[in-house]
């Protein structure tokens, strides 16, 4: 069996597109037939970047969903690594309601870990529904 990224086979990697906001970054891939109308807003977790979600997308995209992995500021190739010690909480809330607020349409926000965390702290309002895979509980 050939691996996807051996030449003559179409890799889903191809597909997936990306860009900046501000001191983020969005990698994005269309569902290959539009079964959902809400979109998939996928967080990474502490210490990782949306790399993580990239074979989940291809999976998701060819079931009908449209999907968005953020890279939070100082993760991945986002912006703000040089600074990532002074980042707040609130900071990457603010990060992950930036990339809702581009949606058409209220998302679904996935989160593992800190990503998990951060889809609790979304406004129900502005999603679609929320699921925080093992989020990170911070202390008290």
């Amino acid at each position: 069996m050939r691996r996807p990224s051996e030449p003559g086979r179409p890799s889903f990697f191809s597909k997936i597109m990306q860009r900046r906001v501000g001191d983020i970054t969005i990698e994005s891939i269309a569902s290959e037939s539009a079964k959902f109308a809400a979109p998939l807003v996928l967080v990474h977790g502490l210490w990782c970047s949306a790399a993580v979600w990239r074979k989940f997308m291809g999976y998701l995209a060819h079931r009908g969903w449209t999907c968005h992995a953020l890279n939070l500021r100082g993760h991945g190739d986002a912006g703000g690594r040089d600074q990532i010690s002074g980042v707040r909480i609130a900071d990457y809330v603010s990060d992950l309601q930036r990339v809702i607020a581009l949606c058409d349409t209220a998302p679904v926000v996935m989160g593992h870990d800190l990503g998990g965390l951060l889809a609790l702290a979304c406004p129900p309002a502005a999603t679609r529904a929320v699921v925080a895979l093992a989020p990170l509980v911070p202390r008290a």
